[in-house]
């Protein structure tokens, strides 16, 4: 039963993220990046309080807390904000493949921060 979940879940992720990319460009052609970015993660945040609640909301530490939530705020609202005024102003098909190489930046950064080693698994 776990793993129908766990493939549902992995596909309404994929259709949301493929999607947030097409509507994304749409979107920014007449409604500027920041309000695009602030309307785009108030659905997030709705959905993540109300899955709370169901989580035992057991965070850990304030300070982790914290370090989550600046996380979010620079990625959300810097890194999002680069990427659609990038997008706003280029070609799609320029803009996304560049757009997604974050997983890979963020694999080196968090190498860098904290010291680790990148590698396959």
């Amino acid at each position: 039963m776990m793993e129908w979940i766990a493939a549902a879940l992995g596909v309404m992720a994929t259709l949301c993220w493929g999607m947030d990319q097409v509507l994304g460009k749409l979107a920014v052609r007449s409604v500027h990046p920041f309000l695009f970015n602030a309307v785009r993660a108030s659905f997030a945040a709705a959905v993540i309080l109300a899955v709370l609640p169901l989580a035992g909301a057991g965070f850990g530490s304030a300070g982790l807390v914290a370090l989550a939530a600046a996380s979010g705020l620079a990625g959300e609202f810097l890194a999002a904000e680069i990427y659609f005024i990038v997008m706003r102003r280029n070609p799609a098909h320029l803009t996304i493949p560049v757009g997604n190489t974050d997983p890979l930046w963020g694999a080196i950064w968090s190498a860098v921060i904290f010291g680790g080693g990148v590698g396959v698994t």
